[in-house]
Formats: C-alpha cells, sequence, structure tokens
C-alpha cells in the first residue's frame, strides 16, 4: 500500500549509560553523543521502512552531510536517558535530524541538528527525497527529478 511523505516524524528511544562510555572524568565522552544520535537516526529511518541494504543494492546510499551538538549537561555512570529525534525535508533533498537528549529528570542534556542526504552512488550526486521515497516503493511520489 502506497502512502504519502511519512514527514515530519518523531520518534524515541530510552537507554542507559553504559560504563565504557565514560571517560576520566566520569562523564559520558562527548564522541559517544554523535553515536547515540547514529543509532537513533537509524533506528527511525527503519521504522519509517527505509532499508540500507536494500537502497545500497539498487545503488543509493544514505549519507550524513553535517553535524552539530550543543552540550548543556552531562551523563553518569547508568544514566537512563531518552533521545527525541523529530525528521523534517529541507528544500528537495535534505533530511534533518533534530534531535535532544533528557536524562531522568527530564532535564535537556544537549540537542544537535544532523543533516542526512541521499547520493546515487553511480554518480556521486545527491538525489531529491521524492525521489528517495519512490526508490522505497511504498510512498507515493509526485515526481522523480534527480537534482543536478
Amino acid at each position: 500500500m502506497l502512502t504519502e511523505h511519512p514527514f515530519p516524524h518523531e520518534f524515541s528511544w530510552t537507554s542507559e549509560v553504559r560504563a565504557h562510555e565514560l571517560d576520566a572524568q566520569g562523564i559520558v565522552n562527548n564522541a559517544h553523543y554523535f553515536c547515540y544520535f547514529d543509532h537513533v537516526r537509524t533506528l527511525q529511518m527503519r521504522a519509517l521502512g527505509f532499508d540500507w541494504v536494500q537502497l545500497s543494492q539498487k545503488g543509493f546510499n544514505l549519507v550524513l552531510a553535517s553535524a552539530a551538538i550543543d552540550f548543556l549537561k552531562s551523563l553518569t555512570a547508568f544514566d537512563s536517558f531518552t533521545i527525541v529525534s523529530r525528521l523534517e525535508p529541507e528544500g528537495r533533498i535534505k533530511l534533518i535530524f533534530n534531535q535532544t537528549i533528557f536524562n531522568n529528570q527530564q532535564e535537556l542534556v544537549c540537542r544537535g541538528m544532523n543533516t542526512v542526504v541521499c547520493v546515487d552512488k553511480a554518480r556521486g550526486k545527491p538525489i531529491s527525497i521524492d525521489r528517495l521515497l519512490c526508490e522505497l516503493r511504498h510512498f507515493k511520489c509526485p515526481t522523480l527529478l534527480e537534482v543536478e
């Protein structure tokens, strides 16, 4: 069954800090926040029906074009936290993930904005969001235009 665009889309995921994610100060090392956000992007896209293997076999890759994080508080050993991710298209080719992490007291720990594009592997150029959705074959798409 074909559906309209799935955007905007909100997704959340809860986890717990693991000991190996801590630095010498006893707080989560900043690099792990990028990993948390990446994991949630993957889960969110899978929930929407995006299959990386299928896309790659068709000659397309979803790639991270930019990533930015503002750190506001720290997480420590075994803290539980929730990531909320809001996915929206921007223009014809960008998928923007606005992501936030909240600790178990519902305090904002950090916020990030990550931009993903889909690239035609053969041409090395981005394709439109509509084309990407058509390649997945379960979304209605008004156009098959490629970005030139």
